[in-house]
């Protein structure tokens, strides 16, 4: 057997000994080995194999679960306000802006207690919202409202709208680490 192999693995051209090997059974004996390794280290890997699509199907499913929560909580969210954003705190790639309000209906409005998800906390004469300040061209004293269904951004200082969109990747840890850093 080494014979034949030595002939395969020099490249050189195959003699009659060689054409032999293959013609005795050999070569094939020696694929239904590679085969049977194979085969033997599959059935050691295939219950990780298993775990990770289960896993990997879990986070998309939560990960959807999320975002239609996200999505419903911005169709029905029935609030607006007016202000000057007066503070701007990044929060893993999202914002929470402080805005001194002008007008807001309603005038105090938290659910934080009662939904994983939400986009804005009002009370008195401040209110913080959930956003990506740099896609909304938000800097500190611009003066913006907020305006529902659905639910826009309007941005007087610089003359744009934008359509509200809140963080959907990795919702819950960007959530938790939003309810550490209100003001309100």
């Amino acid at each position: 057997m080494n014979y034949c192999i030595g002939y395969i693995i020099n490249n050189e051209g195959l003699d009659e000994k060689a054409s032999n090997c293959f013609g005795n059974g050999l070569m094939p004996f020696f694929y239904e080995k590679i085969l049977e390794n194979m085969l033997k280290a599959l059935k050691e890997i295939w219950p990780m194999i298993v775990g990770f699509l289960i896993v990997v199907s879990g986070m998309l499913t939560i990960q959807y679960s999320s975002n239609q929560k996200l999505k419903d909580h911005l169709e029905h969210l029935n609030v607006s306000f007016s202000g000057v954003v007066i503070k701007d705190t990044r929060v893993d790639h999202f914002n929470l802006c402080l805005i001194d309000l002008a007008v807001a209906n309603p005038t105090s409005y938290d659910v934080r207690a009662e939904e994983d998800f939400y986009f804005c906390v009002i009370k008195g004469d401040k209110a913080e919202f959930v956003g990506d300040s740099f896609k909304y061209q938000l800097e500190i004293g611009d003066s913006i409202s907020v305006i529902p269904k659905p639910i826009r951004l309007i941005n007087y200082t610089k003359n744009t709208v934008h359509k509200i969109k809140l963080p959907s990747f990795m919702t819950i840890l960007v959530y938790r680490e939003m309810r550490k850093k209100h003001e309100l």
